[in-house]
């Protein structure tokens, strides 16, 4: 599964470059805030699929694999759309003496990121005296990532009632 993120990146790029691309076109433009929420939510829903799957499994029921490919299929949706608008606006709002600097900020919180999700994956790690039940890690694991999907859920929705302001925000930008 290593590699399926790549792949999908390769072959959803087109697809969400042409469907922002066909919604400027009908004078429809999907407004870059509304991009980023989209992005978290369907970064949430990756979560949310597979605390389902761990939620299965926890049952004795092995989870099927698409469960894998759906969620990591969710993520890259989320970062086709938070990613290159990101970089974007980086280029847009930056007064040009300081672009560089926000580009290395926008790379710096990229890296907080990964590490709060080296962190995250340390809740999800077998711990002491569980090394043979599995049903109950993966339902360790399925409470583990229903949390962060609810994290995610409730960032979006902030994110959602903060829309006007960063609209306003934008208007004034140069």
């Amino acid at each position: 599964f290593t590699s399926f993120n790549p792949f999908m990146i390769l072959i959803l790029a087109p697809l969400f470059a042409r469907i922002w691309g066909a919604f400027a076109a009908r004078g429809r433009a999907v407004p870059t805030e509304v991009k980023f929420f989209l992005g978290i939510l369907f970064a949430s829903g990756c979560f949310a699929l597979i605390a389902t799957a761990a939620f299965i499994s926890s049952s004795g029921t092995p989870a099927s694999l698409a469960w894998m490919a759906a969620a990591l299929f969710l993520l890259t949706c989320g970062e086709l759309s938070l990613s290159p608008v990101g970089l974007s606006m980086v280029t847009k709002l930056s007064p040009p003496s300081l672009t560089g600097l926000m580009f290395g900020a926008w790379f710096l919180s990229t890296s907080f990121g990964a590490y709060a999700a080296g962190w995250i994956g340390t809740l999800a790690t077998v711990p002491p005296g569980m090394e043979g039940d599995l049903a109950a890690y993966a339902a360790a694991c399925a409470e583990v990532y229903l949390k962060v999907a609810m994290i995610g859920l409730g960032a979006a929705l902030v994110f959602l009632c903060l829309l006007p302001l960063m609209r306003r925000l934008q208007a004034h930008a140069p």
